[in-house]
């Protein structure tokens, strides 16, 4: 090529470029026809991570790496048939001669990193701790408390005996045996006694008498919640009875609204329609006193007069009192009643 673009007498300037340009493609055919490709995939228990693909030519040497996987750590590297060893995972791949098309293979073989073990411990303690988790605490039945016993929850406030405390390896305690291959954490226990919770089902009615009554969010009285009171006079459903250590401490409102008894009492109040007549049984002819739930007169009415009767309720000096409407009632044993059909 150069021969025929060289300089002649009627030729005096060869045109160079001319005879560079087939020589480069020339060149790039070549260097074509030697190129193969290697194909780098990597795995972790037969599942492939990854694939990727790399040109190289004869001769040529080229650095091949582990792609970075989180949590795995690289066990073997299999190239073209044989075991590779690494440096690392990284080592440096060379072929003398590639046929042309040729495709190499290159595997990286993955494994899990196992967590260590933490290195907690065990020292012999005796005592006895509380639950304190409203929801109870789970039993363990190994010292790390990872494996939980199936169906084995220890109550609120409920006492156990343990006779070993465990530490992690920083020295803090993280649990305490009970006993054999039973283990609390200790997160859900204290080693002071919790107050004992006792829920009874119950269907009422709660007045608020004395201030604003607290709203709480737990049976403990513990979590108030905030901005929730409830005025005086104003009444509510009750759905549970709440005892602490065998004492009545509060109702239940409903949900998770609870307020404790030194804010109300129980209205006992029993629906019943019919017709009340007033006779004073002493003196026939007298009328008689109409109260406030307070048992605050709040006017007179006269003998023989009738009046229509919601219900009938205990009041505060114990005595049975009829319901004339609103906040208005008889003593029942101040007249007849006479039940609507």
């Amino acid at each position: 090529m150069v021969a025929e673009n060289a300089a002649n007498p009627d030729n005096l300037t060869p045109v160079v470029a001319d005879a560079l340009a087939p020589i480069l493609t020339y060149v790039d055919n070549a260097v074509k026809e030697m190129q193969g490709t290697v194909v780098v995939k990597e795995w972790l228990n037969g599942t492939m991570l990854s694939t990727r693909t790399i040109s190289v030519i004869s001769g040529q040497s080229i650095t091949i790496s582990p792609t970075s996987h989180s949590g795995l750590v690289l066990s073997s590297v299999y190239v073209d048939g044989r075991w590779q060893a690494t440096t690392n995972g990284q080592f440096t791949f060379t072929q003398a001669a590639v046929k042309p098309g040729t495709t190499y293979a290159v595997n990286y073989y993955f494994t899990a990193v196992t967590p260590p073990t933490p290195t907690w411990s065990e020292q012999a303690a005796r005592g006895e701790v509380y639950i304190k988790n409203p929801n109870g605490a789970m039993l363990y039945s190994d010292m790390h408390l990872t494996s939980s016993i199936s169906g084995r929850v220890l109550p609120l406030a409920s006492a156990w005996d343990y006779f070993k405390k465990v530490y992690d390896e920083k020295g803090n305690l993280v649990g305490y045996n009970l006993g054999g291959q039973q283990y609390v954490k200790a997160g859900d226990v204290q080693e002071t006694p919790v107050d004992r919770i006792t829920i009874e089902d119950f269907t009422g009615v709660a007045r608020i008498v004395s201030g604003d009554a607290q709203l709480y969010a737990n049976n403990a009285f513990t979590d108030a919640i905030s901005g929730r009171r409830l005025s005086v006079g104003s009444r509510w459903k009750v759905y549970q009875k709440i005892y602490i250590n065998g004492v009545l401490a509060g109702f239940n409102l409903g949900g998770k609204q609870y307020v404790q008894t030194v804010y109300v009492t129980l209205d006992t109040f029993v629906p019943q329609r019919g017709i009340f007549t007033v006779r004073y049984p002493a003196q026939p002819d007298w009328g008689i006193a109409v109260y406030n739930g307070q048992l605050q007169v709040q006017k007179i009415i006269p003998a023989g007069s009738q009046w229509q009767v919601f219900g009938v309720q205990v009041l505060s000096d114990g005595r049975s009192y009829y319901n004339l409407g609103g906040n208005q009632w008889v003593p029942v044993d101040y007249g007849n009643f006479q039940t609507i059909q």
